[in-house]
């Protein structure tokens, strides 16, 4: 699934030691803030982590690479290359005509996020390319984790209504508003990519 919502209900209902299985009255509400709090990891990350269901076509501009000496593309993360299969101007290629990048992706558990492509572009160098976009399950363990500490940040936001949790006499407040919580950008920081392809 494509934007999926990274952690069950169930797991962030044991987070916040919600544990009478008689008290769901709040079970609608959790699941929302983990629904957005899944958007707000794909936000930080700058893509998603979910997988298309059905193969799907998505088109890219090529670009001249002087480091690389050919063209290249970036594309939406790519793991899964059943029924893999790229166009260039309408032009079907060859596994011969281009190279899926990072060339160690695979070996290091990550998508492939470029494509090198030897062929020449006979119009305005759109490569579209027909695959299963996206990350192959289960998606990293850093993403779960992430999505419930915001998850739970929203969770306490509701008490919250000024932003502040906590005192300043005690020495716990705690601002809320405007940013992500402090601990997800180490989490994810491996996971961040330099520029995001899918909208």
């Amino acid at each position: 699934m494509w934007r999926p919502v990274y952690a069950s209900l169930a797991e962030m209902r044991d987070w916040l030691r919600l544990h009478d299985p008689d008290d769901t009255d709040d079970d609608a509400l959790i699941r929302l803030k983990l629904s957005a709090a899944s958007r707000a990891v794909d936000g930080t990350c700058r893509r998603q982590f979910g997988k298309a269901d059905t193969p799907v076509e998505r088109s890219y501009e090529l670009r001249w690479s002087r480091s690389w000496q050919s063209y290249t593309v970036d594309i939406d993360d790519l793991m899964d290359l059943t029924d893999l299969a790229f166009t260039l101007d309408g032009v079907a290629l060859t596994n011969a005509d281009y190279a899926l990048r990072p060339r160690n992706a695979p070996a290091d558990g990550r998508p492939y996020t470029y494509v090198k492509v030897s062929a020449s572009p006979a119009g305005d160098g759109v490569l579209a390319g027909l695959a299963l976009w996206g990350w192959n399950a289960p998606w990293p363990d850093e993403v779960k984790e992430s999505t419930m500490l915001q998850a739970s940040r929203l969770n306490i936001r509701r008490d919250s209504p000024y932003g502040v949790a906590g005192g300043s006499d005690s020495g716990t407040e705690l601002r809320l508003l405007a940013r992500l919580d402090p601990d997800i950008a180490p989490l994810v920081h491996d996971l961040v990519r330099t520029s995001w392809v899918a909208k």
